[in-house]
């Protein structure tokens, strides 16, 4: 396992921050560098040293990562999938395995990715030479599992 951490507000908002701007995060991950970038400019703004800066701070932080419960994404934002995103996907979340006899494929998001994982599905039928046919409307307790009907 490997670590990478950056402290210094610099490279956090001249190296950091810049790649993410130009290189979006495709699920909630955006929503939480979008509040990240948002805290990394109250402190470059010193407005975390104020009490009314240090509120707002927690504020944002009660809509963080594990915490979030509003994910609704700016309507600007779009998902592209890419092979290679694809591929760091499935190093990161995919899981290959037999059950039943029978392989198959998988990646287990949670029911806030559905965004993320309908279009993954359009990706990867784009590749298949059959495509797979779903109903019209899958629940959320369904779109977790999706992939592994996919392949």
């Amino acid at each position: 396992m490997a670590t990478f951490i950056v402290y210094d507000l610099y490279s956090l908002s001249n190296i950091i921050i810049p790649i993410f701007n130009k290189h979006h995060l495709r699920g909630n991950k955006y929503l939480d560098f979008l509040v990240f970038k948002e805290v990394v400019e109250m402190i470059q703004y010193e407005i975390h040293l104020t009490i009314k800066g240090k509120t707002i701070i927690r504020e944002k932080l009660k809509n963080f990562n594990k915490n979030r419960t509003d994910f609704t994404m700016p309507v600007n934002h779009k998902i592209n999938i890419t092979p290679y995103y694809f591929l760091g996907l499935t190093e990161g979340e995919g899981s290959f395995c037999i059950k039943n006899n029978r392989p198959f494929y998988s990646i287990k998001m949670t029911a806030s990715q559905k965004p993320l994982m309908l279009v993954i599905k359009i990706f990867k039928d784009n590749l298949s030479e059959r495509p797979v046919n779903l109903p019209d409307s899958i629940d959320n307790s369904q779109i977790i599992n999706l992939l592994r009907y996919l392949c």
